[in-house]
C-alpha cells in the first residue's frame, strides 16, 4: 500500500525507502573507521529549486522483510506546499489517498469504498503531511528539524529522525538529487521493523497549477 496511508501493513504511514549505511574501514589494521561523506550543504541549499507544487510520475518498490517479499506499484504523486498531498496508485491495484484540510481521504479501487479520517480522529496527521511536503520539496532547513544529518554523498543526504513521532518508524531517511541538485530525485527509507521503501520520481513538473479535478475522490478515469 503507498505511502502515507493506513489500509493495509505494506503501507506504512509514510513515503519510505531502505539503505543501510557503513562507514567505509581504512586499509591499515590499525586505522580508525573512516568518516561517512557528507554533502555539500551550502551548494544543496543554493541548487534546490524551491517548490510550490509538485506533479510527477511514480515507481515505489516496497520490502516486506517478514514476508521476503517485494512490491512494486506505479502511479502518481501531486502536492501543493502546506496544502493538499494527492498519492494516487495506477498499478497493480487502483488506490488514491489525499491529505490536506485536516483530513486524510483513501479509496480503494477494488471495493470502490471511500474512508474519510479528520485530525481528531487521526492526531499525527498534520505532522505527516508536514513531513511529507518538506521531503518531497527538498526543504532542508524545515527537514533539519526533524532529522539529523549522519551521512551522505555528493548527490544525496541520509538523515536519521530526532522527533519521536518519526522515530517510532523511520531508521534512515535518504534524499538522493538529480545531478543538478535542483530536486528530490528519489526517497529511500529504512523502517525499525526492518522494511523498506524507495519510491522513484519521473517526469516532475514543478510549480505549474494542478488542475482542481485533479483532487477529485474517486479519481477521475485515466486518459489512454
Amino acid at each position: 500500500m503507498p505511502v502515507g496511508c493506513i489500509m493495509r501493513r505494506c503501507a506504512p504511514v509514510a513515503l519510505a525507502l531502505a539503505l543501510t549505511l557503513l562507514a567505509p574501514m581504512a586499509a591499515a589494521e590499525n586505522a580508525k573507521p573512516a568518516a561517512p561523506p557528507f554533502p555539500d550543504l551550502d551548494r544543496l541549499k543554493k541548487s534546490v529549486i524551491p517548490v510550490q507544487t509538485l506533479q510527477a510520475d511514480f515507481t515505489q518498490t516496497r520490502t516486506l522483510a517478514e514476508l521476503g517479499m517485494e512490491l512494486t506499484f506505479t502511479g502518481r504523486i501531486v502536492m501543493e506546499k502546506q496544502g493538499r498531498l494527492g498519492w494516487f496508485v495506477h498499478t497493480p491495484l487502483a488506490y488514491a489517498c489525499i491529505l490536506g484540510n485536516g483530513r486524510l481521504v483513501q479509496w480503494d479501487g477494488e471495493s470502490n469504498q471511500v474512508l474519510t479520517l479528520s485530525e481528531r480522529q487521526v492526531p499525527w496527521l498534520k505532522a505527516l503531511q508536514e513531513s511529507l511536503g518538506n521531503w518531497l520539496g527538498a526543504d532542508v532547513d524545515a527537514i533539519f528539524q526533524d532529522f539529523t544529518l549522519i551521512g551522505g554523498s555528493e548527490k544525496s543526504i541520509s538523515l536519521a529522525p530526532k522527533t519521536p513521532f518519526l522515530q517510532d518508524f523511520i531508521k534512515t531517511l535518504v534524499l538522493s538529487f538529480t545531478p543538478d541538485f535542483t530536486q528530490v530525485d528519489n526517497i529511500l527509507l529504512l523502517e525499525v521493523n526492518g522494511d523498506s521503501m524507495l519510491i522513484q520520481f519521473n517526469h516532475p513538473v514543478l510549480n505549474q497549477p494542478i488542475p482542481e479535478d485533479t483532487w477529485q475522490v474517486p479519481p477521475k478515469p485515466r486518459q489512454p
